[in-house]
């Protein structure tokens, strides 16, 4: 419980930067998402860090995406949980090897999006985090992101 309130409070931090209601949006429902994710994974038995600057939010238009660039290490579960404001209706979640290869495509209906990525070993790797669809007229919205880690049993 104390890591969802982790989560949170990187957030109501970044909520205080929002500069306008559906930026604020956005930011509720990552954090909302985020925390429903980690009560899951708590409930299952799993830990939770949250690393320094673990989210962000973003205005993209369609079509464009936060890039994640990082070395991910071997055995470490990553989750990377992402959602929107109101003019969002679809986001993905691309992971690409330190090639540009695609290891996981998540292409899924909807705002709300996650994966669980767990290298089998470790290198530099590149998540893409895609609006990829928008309320007719809106030629952009809000995408917020977070990125924790998660181990059995601590």
């Amino acid at each position: 419980m104390r890591r969802i309130i982790s989560l949170v409070l990187i957030f109501f931090i970044i909520a205080l930067m929002a500069g306008s209601a559906t930026e604020q949006e956005a930011i509720d429902n990552v954090i909302s998402y985020a925390a429903a994710a980690a009560a899951y994974l708590e409930e299952q038995g799993y830990y939770i860090e949250v690393p320094e600057n673990a989210g962000q939010v973003f205005y993209l238009e369609k079509g464009q995406y936060i890039k994640i660039d990082g070395t991910f290490y071997s055995g470490t579960n990553y989750v990377i949980v992402a959602s929107g404001g109101s003019n969002a209706t679809d986001i993905d979640i691309e992971v690409y090897d330190e090639k540009w290869s695609l290891i996981f495509d998540g292409n899924t209906d909807g705002i709300d999006t996650d994966v669980i990525l767990t290298p089998g070993y470790t290198a530099e790797m590149h998540v893409a985090i895609k609006l990829t669809a928008t309320k007719a007229g809106a030629k952009g919205a809000y995408v917020g992101f977070l990125l924790f880690y998660v181990s059995k049993g601590k």
